[in-house]
């Protein structure tokens, strides 16, 4: 914020439950900004919530031809945020196979039971919901594998591969 105006930040308390954290009335507008952090493997989310009156001391300086479109593109920084970007770690879940049986076969099912499978030849692979590849199954070094089939691009249209 410095750039923009400086700021001095003090404690004054935290709040777990959101219900006592009383920084706005339940009809003003806030703007929140939420973030997920992990460390370590433990983690959790980050949500900074603030009141709009708060920002509206200085919201022309927020819009100023500064900060708006007549800056110049500091392509470093795009670089480096591509970068990071591409390094983040997504989960691709690809579903195997699904079944369709009774909760009353599924409670009195035990170790050893068989679930038989439908499984389409193709695979959609997604990244958070988003279909991103089709693939065919199977195995290599003694591992479950999938072979790229073909990526899915929303914006360009389907990649042969």
């Amino acid at each position: 914020w410095e750039s923009v105006y400086p700021l001095k930040c003090e404690y004054v308390r935290s709040e777990m439950n959101p219900q006592f954290a009383n920084i706005a009335t339940p009809s003003e507008v806030v703007i929140v900004t939420s973030f997920e952090i992990e460390l370590s493997g433990s983690g959790g989310s980050l949500h900074i919530c603030m009141p709009y009156s708060m920002l509206e001391p200085v919201k022309d300086l927020l819009f100023s031809p500064m900060q708006g479109e007549h800056m110049t593109v500091d392509k470093r920084w795009l670089q480096l945020l591509a970068k990071q970007v591409q390094c983040a770690d997504v989960e691709l879940i690809a579903l195997l196979g699904t079944a369709n049986i009774t909760l009353d076969r599924v409670l009195k099912m035990r170790c050893g039971d068989i679930i038989p499978l439908t499984v389409d030849e193709n695979i959609t692979a997604c990244v958070d919901g988003v279909p991103v590849m089709e693939c065919k199954y199977g195995t290599f070094n003694n591992q479950y594998a999938l072979k790229i089939e073909k990526m899915l691009n929303i914006n360009e249209g389907d990649r042969n591969v």
